[in-house]
């Protein structure tokens, strides 16, 4: 991977709710270029997160990732993550760097670990917005046209206003 991040790492002392749908899903970091592996809950426990899932050969993914990648240099307080749906890892860490996408950190799932756990809809994109006791708030399964539309989605999400 040309641009190395690391995923998440669970806030000092932040456990999810012991129902959190997160907990107990294990997926290795895509981005970080090393072979680690997290528990989505524990690691994304303490901040509300905001979650993408996409894949490499989605066109919608491809005009809205770059907004993801935004809200996660412009929103430090939330974890912004990505989850690329696909066998093909390289390709996905491929996609990234041709867009550019460089802050947000993506998890691999290669066999639909993540949208069988939560129960989402088998479509790319979709987004999923947790609070930070790790329960969800708000699913999306459509494409964000711009970077505005997606932040206004995510605070209405937050404050319980969907």
């Amino acid at each position: 991977i040309k641009n190395p991040r690391r995923c998440p790492a669970p806030e000092a002392g932040a456990q999810p709710v012991p129902d959190a749908e997160l907990t107990g899903i294990e997926l290795p970091c895509l981005t970080s270029g090393k072979n680690e592996t997290a528990d989505l809950g524990a690691a994304l426990a303490g901040k509300p997160t905001i979650i993408n899932v996409w894949a490499w050969w989605c066109e919608p993914c491809r005009r809205e990732l770059p907004h993801f990648d935004k809200l996660a240099k412009e929103h430090p307080e939330w974890n912004v993550a990505g989850i690329h749906l696909d066998k093909k890892s390289q390709a996905g860490a491929d996609f990234l760097d041709e867009l550019n996408v460089t802050t947000m950190p993506v998890y691999a799932d290669r066999s639909h670990r993540f949208d069988t756990a939560t129960s989402l809809p088998k479509v790319v994109p979709i987004t999923v917005v947790y609070r930070a006791d790790g329960t969800r708030a708000q699913m999306y399964p459509q494409v964000f046209r711009d970077y505005e539309e997606l932040e206004a989605a995510v605070n209405a999400a937050l404050s319980g206003q969907n």
